[in-house]
């Protein structure tokens, strides 16, 4: 009996421990994002219907951050004026 509870101290200590690591390296190795990639991701239409040639709309979000799309190859927000709402947020 004593040796399971030694086993299972020890097992969750390690837990504690490994959790403890894993929270600081989440923390210290966080990746920041671009505040206008963000702005642009929050402006598509949120379609995600692939018919601008991109894996939704995040994905032709971040084409166009990129520089690999045109402001207007959303089908789904020209109507509504995106082009130059997306040319606006990366202009500053």
């Amino acid at each position: 009996m004593n040796t399971i509870l030694i086993s299972v101290a020890v097992l969750g200590g390690m837990g504690i421990l490994f959790g403890l690591i894993l929270s600081f390296a989440a923390i210290k190795l966080k990746v920041g994002e671009d505040p206008r990639l963000t702005a642009l991701k929050e402006l598509m239409p949120g379609a995600n219907c692939g018919a601008c040639g991109f894996p939704g709309c995040n994905g032709f979000a971040e084409a166009f951050f990129a520089g690999n799309a045109p402001a207007d190859g959303c089908p789904v927000g020209r109507r509504r004026g995106l082009g130059e709402k997306l040319t606006a947020v990366m202009a500053g």
